[in-house]
């Protein structure tokens, strides 16, 4: 992703590209989508033992015309089975990057917290890293020509 200098962050780390070929063009209303490379098993490549999880996501192109749009970050802690989120970012009808980071170091939002899928309130983490990741994106109305650009930072 342009602008954003990922080399503090990938200091011994492994970098997932949701996206390798680009951005997922995001036009009409969605509901628990999971775009992207991994999609149905989750990108498990250099994660196992992931003690640290940055996400860096880039909500751009013509983002008019859409509600709003969140897009959780997810783990499995059964191989794909089930899926819980870890985060959630939010966004409404504007331009913008954001960047979450968890570690397996913070409690989850309370002890033996539920797992949620697709449902986690936007700015929530939760210390829970299991052996791969996914993306889902939830959104509301319909965008002109939104691109969601997702890239994670895993450190062991």
């Amino acid at each position: 992703m342009p602008g954003f200098n990922y080399s503090d962050l990938e200091a011994g780390a492994n970098r997932i590209n949701f996206f390798p070929a680009g951005a997922y063009a995001l036009t009409t209303a969605v509901t628990g989508v999971t775009p992207g490379t991994g999609a149905a098993t989750g990108v498990t490549s250099g994660v196992k033992g992931a003690k640290y999880a940055t996400l860096y996501t880039t909500f751009g192109g013509t983002v008019t015309g859409g509600t709003s749009a969140t897009i959780y970050l997810q783990t499995s802690l059964d191989g794909g089975t089930t899926w819980t989120d870890i985060h959630a970012q939010a966004y409404a009808n504007t331009a913008t990057n954001k960047i979450t980071a968890t570690n397996i170091y913070i409690a989850p939002g309370s002890q033996g917290v539920t797992g949620t899928d697709g449902s986690l309130a936007a700015g929530v983490l939760q210390g829970v890293l299991g052996d791969r990741f996914r993306l889902k994106i939830t959104s509301v109305g319909t965008y002109a020509a939104a691109t969601i650009a997702a890239v994670l930072i895993v450190k062991g």
